[in-house]
């Protein structure tokens, strides 16, 4: 069975809560992603913004002053690395997420899986 550690990128842009909305947008466009884990000073995860987070926002504030803090999603649901891609799968579908946060014992960021993680297995079978 594999393991969400078999699949999932460990290279992971972050951006620190206490950043604006500006920053995040920057690093999503230029990074062509649609979600940053935010982490603490000690790279602990303490939420995500999205571009729905951001879509959200341009019609009722301002990028440039707005932190990230103020509209990332708080209760993120994150797996382990030894999670089976199924159970992660399965939570993708049922949620509509496009990605979930890998996190150590320590609720550090070690990984990302995203749908097209996901999507790479099948290929690769074939």
């Amino acid at each position: 069975m594999l393991k969400a550690k078999d699949i999932m990128s460990t290279t992971i842009t972050t951006i620190h809560p206490d950043e604006t909305i500006y920053d995040a947008v920057n690093l999503l466009y230029n990074k062509k992603i649609s979600g940053l884990p935010v982490v603490d000073s000690d790279g602990k995860l303490v939420g995500i913004i999205t571009e729905n987070d951001v879509l959200n926002l341009v019609f009722s504030g301002s990028a440039r002053s707005t932190k990230v803090s103020d509209i990332m999603t708080k209760n993120v649901v994150t797996f382990s690395p030894d999670t089976d891609v199924d159970k992660i799968s399965l939570t993708i579908s049922e949620k509509k997420y496009r990605r979930v946060i890998i996190t150590d014992e320590n609720n550090k960021v070690v990984g990302i899986v995203s749908r097209h993680d996901i999507i790479r297995i099948i290929l690769d079978k074939s």
